[in-house]
């Protein structure tokens, strides 16, 4: 209890604090008003101990608008009932929450409340629902709605943390029978088997169910597209019992991304069908069917267009080429479309509206090749100057300085989104890998991908901060019809650009990126953090990060590759040895005790752990002792999983055999032994290894190297090089064969499918022809046999000697297919692959972003998520690639 004094204290500093709710935006002042200790708690502030381990939570919706206002309601009461409860930490973590960006399964958990008993859960539960039935708040998925705005389920208050299966840390409560279980959140609310429901005088268990048709006469098919603020669903429109015919469904949930003037996606989809009403004569908009309220929300049914979006469309065109080694016909193709967007737009513009949501998203190309615009929620139309207000938001990295800014809409906002939109067309990459807030800087980035100098002054004019510099459309519209006539009667010459590629650019892109490394974009307190694994997977941009052991995702490949470059001569700042310090720390102190818990794979699980720990003694940075040694050893004790390299015998194979030095030889010898003896088994007659993905019950023969057949042969032929084992040199030729059995030959260049049976092919290193070819590099190498050196070099064909792709990273893109290029000008000594790998440095090189310290990063992968630093999906992997170029003969292929 406070002393008086500080009590009317507290008092007057929430009567002020009352006077201006709205505009709080830390919380915790608000907690602090109260005289409430708090303490930090991910994307939340807790007050109160929470000393159980599980029990039902209540979590609380609300707008955010209303938040400050619920909070002055709900602490006094949750106070005098002395129940734990977290608030956000801030306004925009709320709006996060809101949103989806802090993960699907926090969505909409506002206010999260720990009662420590069932009966105190019901009290307390029936208390909330009175006082929250004045506000509004979109529905929590996982929960079980109790009324007014209380939601349930049963869940960890403090969970155990302990790997699952991917190797990564995740929460586990116990079951009726004592049993750790993992902490899921199912969609809809199952209550769990063998729990009492305590709520049972206010509802049952069950929501109730929805019905199989919307508006009785649309079926649903499928989702399309998975959104918090609402889906969008193919659906079979049912104009009679005997007529039907294909229709979107479009979902404006109720509450969800409300504004300031208590507007949310119900009134922007009513706007957007108004729109269609009006617009749907004079410009190609889809044609409405129905338009109609259910489940509280808003859905708007059109006729379904046969067809893709721009953005599928390009990226086809484009099939990994760069613009300047396109066909004529493709490019001319690319700026027909361009014209195509721009006379959609000059028909917006000359009937009073503007667009404000330009992307290659919200255009789709049907079969006869005919262009049509959708989603139109956030025009504004001059002559009814509606909607009023104007909706805010946008398609990030299409959105202009002042639309961000919310200022009044305007024509030249669209102009700034068509020159973002034209920086795909010509580069078929997102405008958000370019430093598109420097004029300068982006011409010089731009200048490496499309040389001629009329496009590059029109796109970066198109996106000139100033809006009274951009152009008007009638004069982008000119130029680029110029610029088509003139590639069309060959008079615009194309030459490859020539920035770029110094020994001495690229070292200071190497250092430049170490720094980049420690910056908060990547870090959080000194630690590495990576994306959160979501289920399920919705297309909402989540900003959710989670602290990850792996090698793949996670602490322990960025540690790997900082302690490689210090061993191959690359001196490292001392910033970067203090977070390589800490972060080993961790990972030491939180994963090393529960090791043996941890999935014995390579990729995330306790091999990788090995790995990392012996590149750090390797380097220096770990002591070389028996204590060291023994935790390399605890590491490599636990059985595979599986026989891949990711997950199973070859990777831990691998893994063996980089540990090498730091482990007893007989033990080496012996788990060697064992691990191909397992391969060697389960090798099928035809020389291939059956593998069931993840969440199939169907075995298939895979190709690719890290879960496929190409990574095992690898490994064997390792092994049979490194410790003479004769039968796994036979199973690697045997599963060689196979592999070559698989490839289709189109002139020079190889290609396979995903797996056998399929028609699918990844352009990806780790399940495509990029990791097939280093498998044919070395075997070349081990077995000096020229059918493998044909086989890689085929391989490495089937990718444009310029190639571009929207993904930088190890795993999936540009990066990865460097290092195997690299190897291939190792092994088979040919320099075009070191010339090709060249252009990858380069094409990295251009499109690095700069931190405010001086520092650099990348978004690696096709979507642009905020940067990590994982190994292979992130940054650490580019830097890798980067110093491998600059040093090739000392720094190795990853993890081989």
């Amino acid at each position: 209890m406070l002393p008086q004094k500080e009590m009317d204290t507290a008092q007057d500093r929430r009567t002020a604090l009352k006077s201006s709710l709205q505009g709080i935006t830390d919380y915790a002042a608000l907690l602090d008003s109260y005289g409430l200790s708090w303490k930090a708690s991910g994307h939340y502030l807790q007050v109160g101990e929470i000393t159980q381990v599980q029990g039902w939570i209540l979590h609380i919706s609300v707008v955010r608008m209303q938040a400050p206002d619920l909070f002055e309601v709900l602490i006094p009461v949750l106070q005098a009932a002395d129940i734990p409860f977290k608030i956000p930490v801030d306004k925009n973590t709320c709006d996060g929450l809101l949103g989806g960006a802090c993960g699907y399964n926090n969505l909409a958990k506002v206010v999260c409340i720990y009662p420590d008993c069932d009966s105190k859960a019901l009290r307390i539960a029936m208390d909330l629902i009175l006082l929250t039935k004045p506000f509004k708040g979109p529905e929590i998925p996982t929960d079980i709605h109790l009324g007014g705005q209380v939601y349930t389920r049963y869940g960890g208050f403090n969970p155990v943390w302990k790997p699952g299966e991917d190797g990564n840390m995740h929460k586990f409560i116990y079951d009726q029978q004592g049993r750790l279980v993992e902490d899921t959140c199912p969609v809809p609310f199952i209550l769990p088997p063998g729990l009492t429901w305590p709520f049972t005088a206010i509802c049952g268990p069950t929501a109730p169910p929805r019905k199989k048709f919307l508006n009785d006469r649309i079926a649903p098919l499928a989702v399309i597209k998975a959104d918090v603020k609402g889906n969008v669903i193919k659906g079979r429109y049912m104009q009679s019992w005997f007529r039907a015919k294909l229709c979107v469904v479009k979902e404006g949930k109720r509450c969800m991304f409300m504004d300031e003037w208590g507007r949310d996606m119900y009134d922007r989809l009513h706007w957007q069908a108004q729109l269609h009403k009006e617009l749907g004569t004079a410009l190609p908009v889809p044609r409405i069917l129905d338009c109609f309220e259910e489940n509280g929300g808003l859905y708007l049914a059109t006729e379904m267009i046969d067809g893709i979006s721009l953005d599928i469309k390009i990226y086809s065109l484009y099939e990994g080429h760069s613009w300047i080694d396109l066909p004529v016909e493709r490019r001319l193709q690319l700026l027909d479309y361009l014209l195509g967007v721009t006379q959609i737009l000059q028909g917006f513009h000359d009937r009073g509206y503007v667009f404000r949501d330009i992307s290659p998203h919200n255009f789709l190309i049907d079969r006869k090749d005919r262009m049509y615009i959708i989603d139109l929620e956030l025009a504004y139309s001059f002559a009814m100057q509606k909607p009023d207000p104007f909706f805010t938001g946008g398609s990030e990295g299409y959105m202009s300085p002042e639309q961000i800014q919310n200022h009044t809409p305007a024509v030249k906002q669209d102009i700034y989104g068509l020159g973002a939109l034209m920086l795909l067309f010509f580069t078929n990459l997102s405008p958000m890998k370019f430093e598109t807030g420097d004029q300068s800087a982006l011409q010089q980035q731009l200048s490496y991908f499309v040389p001629e100098s009329s496009i590059l002054q029109l796109v970066t004019d198109c996106m000139h901060p100033n809006a009274a510099l951009r152009p008007e459309l009638p004069i982008i519209q000119k130029e680029i019809s110029q610029y088509r006539d003139h590639l069309r009667h060959g008079t615009q010459p194309v030459h490859l650009s020539q920035s770029g590629n110094n020994e001495t650019e690229s070292t200071d892109a190497v250092y430049s990126a170490l720094k980049g490394l420690c910056s908060s974009r990547m870090t959080y307190n000194y630690l590495w953090f990576s994306k959160t694994v979501q289920q399920p997977d919705i297309t909402n941009q989540q900003h959710s990060v989670s602290l990850y052991p792996g090698l793949y995702e996670g602490i322990g490949g960025v540690l790997w590759m900082l302690a490689m470059l210090e061993s191959s001569g690359f001196p490292v700042a001392a910033q970067v040895k203090e977070y390589y310090r800490q972060n080993m720390a961790y990972l030491q102190q939180t994963f090393l005790p529960g090791v043996q818990t941890l999935p014995g794979c390579l990729y995330n699980g306790s091999a990788g752990m090995a790995v990392t720990l012996a590149a750090g003694i390797r380097a220096g940075w770990l002591e070389d002792s028996e204590a060291q040694r023994a935790a390399v050893l605890d590491c490599l004790q636990q059985a595979p999983i599986g026989l891949d390299v990711a997950n199973g015998a070859a990777g831990q194979g691998m893994a063996l055999l980089q540990c090498r030095a730091y482990l007893p030889e007989q033990f080496v010898q012996s788990r060697l032994q064992e691990l191909a003896n397992l391969l060697l088994v389960s090798q099928q007659k035809d020389g291939a290894w059956i593998v069931v993905p993840a969440g199939s019950q169907k075995g298939v023969k895979i190709t690719g190297w890290a879960t496929g057949v190409s990574g095992i042969a690898c490994f064997l032929l390792q092994l049979a090089t490194a410790c003479q084992v004769a039968p796994a040199k036979a199973a690697a030729v045997k599963a060689l064969h196979w592999l070559q059995q698989q490839g289709s030959k189109h002139g020079h260049a190889y290609t396979w499918p995903v797996h056998a049976g399929s028609s699918q092919v990844s352009p990806g290193v780790h399940k495509g022809g990029g990791g097939i070819a280093l498998a044919f590099i070395k075997a070349y190498e081990y077995l000096q046999d020229p059918v493998y050196k044909h086989m890689a070099e085929g391989a490495l064909n089937s990718y444009p000697p310029h190639v571009c792709s929207r993904d930088l990273s190890q795993a999936h893109g540009l990066a990865g297919l460097g290092e195997v290029y690299l190897e291939a000008w190792r092994v088979l000594g040919n320099e075009e692959w070191k010339d090709r790998a060249g252009w990858i440095a380069n094409t990295l090189l251009q499109l690095r972003k700069q931190t405010v310290d001086g520092g650099s990063y990348w978004l690696p992968d096709a979507i642009c998520s905020p940067p990590t630093a994982d190994l292979m999906t992130g940054n650490s992997g580019i830097v890798h690639f980067l110093a491998r170029y600059l040093s090739s003969q000392i720094l190795h292929y990853p993890l081989l």
